[in-house]
């Protein structure tokens, strides 16, 4: 399988849950409101972006783990992988840091981080993953 194909869905995910706690969330929480729902904003937050941003987190960096196995022999020596997991934790710790200490542009700040070091993380992991390919042939 193609190595964007594998990563994309980790990607997808967390650029999901992002943009739900960067600013989509209060749009949903509010169309759920005016629709007499407003339960399903704390619920939504709690028990379906958390989860999801930490699997998103899990499934970019197994990938960039796995691949860093085969460019560098061991994911331990692999920088991309370090990166990606690093930053990965930033945007779990943003996801799940307001709600715990009322520091809401905190989190913000750590998501925007999280996200792009994760993302130079996998894009590393990519361009070893292709300068290897092209070794190979």
């Amino acid at each position: 399988m193609n190595p964007v194909k594998r990563i994309l869905p980790g990607w997808i995910g967390t650029l999901f849950v992002s943009a739900c706690c960067l600013g989509a969330g209060p749009l949903l929480a509010s169309t759920a409101a005016a629709m007499g729902a407003a339960w399903l904003a704390s619920v939504f937050n709690i028990y379906v972006l958390g989860p999801l941003v930490v699997v998103s987190v899990v499934w970019t960096s197994a990938n960039t783990w796995r691949w860093a196995r085969v460019v560098h022999g061991a994911a331990a020596r692999a920088p991309s992988f370090w990166l990606t997991t690093l930053g990965g934790v930033v945007v779990v710790a943003g996801v799940f840091l307001p709600p715990l200490v009322q520091a809401r542009q905190a989190g913000v700040t750590a998501i925007y981080l999280g996200l792009v070091v994760m993302i130079a993380g996998t894009v590393w992991s990519l361009l070893d993953q292709r300068r290897v390919a092209r070794a190979e042939t």
